[in-house]
């Protein structure tokens, strides 16, 4: 992100509904949130949880935390509140950032665990621009848990980029399993694995400063956080939406002129079925659009899809070792779809 920020400082780095940030009012707001979470008491090694829909403040914390030396610990949205408390207890989370979307249930579960503080997230992107250095966060309390307004803990001086700690070989976070099979387990990740991952798809991928990227995934799934660092390790522009319907996701990805998205097997079908329902309402206007270049797809590729019906080519499948990460390619505009393991 520092990169991006020093090389193309007034490039767009996240649309969020129809507001754009630049790098260098991203990174500007990275510092001022470190700043605020050393302020609140966050330490070196402790554990901050997320807790939210895909939002520019949630992307805003991934990097902040890690630059005052704590770990992430991205949490489900779909948790219960007693999957929430076990998840908070079992990683030792001191503090949760929390949207108002899940802000009651997040107050529930940490009831149970040794969380200080909760951070309250805005329901809305504001703008990401230096507040008045004398501004103080707006506290309340909740029992024993002291609840901070977002606005205010990251108003004020920025952490300076110098100051910022981690080492390739320090945590960056706690991912936790769905729990399937019991209670869900946490494998900690380095940076140095996301700084892999991350390059790994710029490189196969071809994501660059031309990109534009749809965080579609959760950035509580390993995958969205690793595509959404591969995307600013490129400097690509990642487009969020919260509210995002896969059923008019079209529109969203035809207007933005979006180019690179991650999508789940039945997601995919449901883009796939929209495009298909609004093919001929559509037609000029998909004409007229950029073809989406890639799809990258976390799981089995079928012919169920209908990556080979008609008014499509035929799709070109060929499986690779290890994890089968599709890369999908399709054009409404000429009917084709086709497709590559990577």
């Amino acid at each position: 992100m520092l990169q991006a920020a020093l090389h193309h400082g007034d490039g767009t780095a996240v649309i969020e509904s129809g507001v754009g940030f630049t790098w260098l009012q991203l990174r500007s707001q990275v510092g001022q949130v470190a700043q605020g979470l050393l302020r609140v008491g966050v330490q070196p090694g402790e554990c901050v949880a997320l807790l939210g829909k895909n939002s520019t403040h949630l992307l805003t914390y991934m990097f902040a935390i890690p630059a005052v030396g704590a770990l992430v610990v991205p949490l489900n949205t779909r948790s219960s509140i007693e999957e929430l408390a076990h998840v908070l207890d079992d990683s030792g989370a001191t503090l949760l950032v929390a949207d108002a979307s899940v802000e009651a249930r997040a107050i529930r579960a940490a009831s149970s665990a040794r969380l200080r503080t909760l951070v309250r997230l805005p329901a809305a992107p504001s703008e990401l621009r230096d507040r008045s250095p004398s501004a103080q966060p707006d506290c309340s309390d909740e029992g024993s848990l002291t609840i901070v307004d977002h606005v205010g803990l990251a108003c004020g001086a920025s952490l300076a980029v110098e100051e910022w700690g981690c080492g390739a070989g320090d945590a960056y976070g706690i991912f936790y399993t769905s729990g399937t099979t019991g209670g869900a387990k946490g494998a900690v990740l380095s940076h140095r694995n996301q700084l892999f991952q991350a390059s790994v798809k710029v490189g196969t991928v071809g994501i660059s400063r031309d990109s534009i990227y749809l965080a579609a995934l959760p950035l509580f799934h390993v995958g969205g956080v690793s595509i959404a660092l591969a995307a600013t390790m490129g400097a690509a522009r990642l487009v969020i939406e919260p509210q995002l319907q896969w059923g008019s996701a079209w529109r969203l990805i035809r207007h933005a002129s979006i180019d690179l998205l991650t999508v789940v097997p039945a997601v995919l079908q449901l883009l796939f079925d929209a495009i298909d329902a609004n093919a001929d309402a559509d037609a000029a206007a998909s004409a007229a659009a950029p073809a989406v270049r890639c799809v990258l797809v976390g799981g089995q590729v079928r012919d169920e899809w209908g990556l080979n019906s008609r008014h499509r080519r035929p799709a070109s499948l060929r499986r690779g070792i290890g994890c089968p990460l599709c890369g999908l390619a399709f054009d409404p505009a000429r009917g084709s779809r086709s497709a590559r393991i990577r």
